[in-house]
């Protein structure tokens, strides 16, 4: 499941991630928030927070995330992801970030109010 991360700006989505990332999380939820955001922003800036219960993807969850993205490939400026969780994760951040045409940043959970500042703050994106 999912959660709507608050008081963001327009530009920013903020999604945390708990349990299990479900089809229908994307289908009903995840695809239609973006596609809000995206008839305002583009590009629009991610913040993702991966909380310690999260469990991964469905296998259908997975897809839908690999094709949206690829479809929205040039729509995402930047990228924060905030976890503490498996070494899997910021790993696969880790070797995802050359290959994405924006910023991305991963940061300790102690570290979300730097993530947020980050991310939220379009003069600290230049730096």
């Amino acid at each position: 499941m999912f959660r709507v991360i608050e008081n963001l700006p327009e530009d920013v989505l903020g999604i945390g991630l708990h349990g299990k990332i479900t089809h229908e999380d994307y289908v009903d939820g995840i695809i239609p928030m973006f596609e809000e955001k995206l008839e305002k922003h583009r590009p629009l800036r991610v913040l993702t927070l991966i909380n310690p219960n999260f469990e991964g993807f469905e296998i259908a969850a997975m897809w839908d995330d690999v094709t949206y993205g690829l479809k929205h490939w040039g729509d995402i400026s930047h990228i924060a992801v905030v976890c503490d969780g498996p070494s899997w994760i910021k790993s696969s951040v880790a070797l995802f970030a050359p290959f994405f045409p924006g910023e991305v940043r991963s940061y300790d959970m102690e570290e979300m109010g730097i993530a947020r500042e980050w991310i939220s703050d379009p003069k600290s994106l230049a730096a």
